[in-house]
């Protein structure tokens, strides 16, 4: 039986919690594909984990924490606040959305 890649965001991917998602996934990459990543302040490692899965998306609660544009993969979308976490949950692209402690 064959099965799709499961396409997840991971919501507080900076937190203990989702680093640890981001490790399982790492290690399944035939059966989860990370599209999107959010964290409320900590810009710098993910735009690190932006690079490292080459996710289409991230957000980021504190708009002062938002990393450069040049930080991020070509063609990431940088949203900031809570609407941009909203909109990052429910994007068409996204199957699951896994809130790993997103204090946004």
């Amino acid at each position: 039986m064959t099965s799709a890649t499961l396409r997840v965001a991971v919501l507080g991917s900076t937190g203990s919690i989702g680093r640890q998602t981001l490790d399982v996934a790492s290690r399944n990459p035939d059966r989860v594909r990370i599209v999107a990543l959010a964290a409320n302040c900590s810009g710098e490692l993910l735009a690190e984990q932006a690079r490292t899965f080459n996710v289409c998306a991230i957000a980021i609660g504190e708009s002062e924490h938002a990393p450069c544009a040049t930080d991020l993969p070509a063609g990431t979308s940088c949203g900031t606040g809570p609407e941009a976490l909203v909109a990052l949950a429910s994007a068409d692209d996204v199957d699951v959305a896994d809130d790993a402690g997103a204090a946004v």
